[in-house]
């Protein structure tokens, strides 16, 4: 089917795909100031503003919004997250907060697993301590431009918690990084087109969708 795709209509794609993965960068948060992103066919760089801890929490503080979005990645590399209080919000940005350790014993549908060591019912799911990342601030258009955060996750010595994928993550960077290598990352976008609406989808159950 590509090759019956005119120049133009590839060159479109190309476009949308480069501002997909823009998108992405910039809701997920880079681990640096400039991260480079590749793509097939375009190799794109999302610049961050470099603006201090100070200035981040002034600007939340005078945001017409009264809630902030956190977000952790759980055990399958899921965002998990929570709406907190202004307030709240301030008062973790500093010292951190609990978040239920149970992001790190579910599977993708929120399914308990029954043989992990970290937390389950043999610890009773705990809070784990999340510390809010500053540097990833963004707003979600979609949500009246709310604020929102990426949080890191601590082990009971302050460490990065190595059951983490961003921890993970930041600990590969790092490593390439030592050895004089800078990452590149690259996102690839996959889906499935369905003759369907909510209604119709709904009506079946979420069954046998047409195609």
């Amino acid at each position: 089917e590509r090759s019956r795709l005119s120049s133009h209509a590839l060159h479109k794609m190309q476009q949308i795909r480069c501002h997909l993965v823009r998108s992405v960068s910039r809701t997920l948060g880079a681990l640096s100031p400039r991260s480079h992103i590749i793509s097939r066919g375009f190799t794109s760089q999302a610049t961050v503003p470099q603006r201090t801890p100070e200035d981040i929490l002034k600007e939340i503080q005078n945001h017409p919004s009264e809630v902030v979005k956190l977000s952790g990645v759980d055990i399958d590399g899921i965002q998990r997250g929570k709406y907190v209080q202004k307030q709240k919000f301030m008062s973790a940005a500093k010292g951190g907060f609990g978040f239920c350790s149970v992001i790190f014993g579910w599977d993708s549908g929120d399914v308990c697993y029954d043989n992990i060591k970290y937390t389950g019912t043999h610890t009773g799911y705990p809070d784990t301590q999340a510390v809010i990342d500053l540097s990833t601030y963004r707003q979600i258009p979609w949500e009246n431009n709310m604020p929102f955060f990426l949080v890191d996750f601590r082990d009971n010595h302050g460490g990065p918690l190595p059951i983490c994928p961003r921890s993970l993550l930041k600990r590969v960077v790092s490593n390439s990084r030592s050895m004089g290598y800078e990452p590149l990352i690259g996102i690839e976008f996959e889906w499935f087109n369905f003759k369907e609406t909510s209604h119709t989808w709904a009506t079946k159950k979420q069954r046998d969708p047409e195609h």
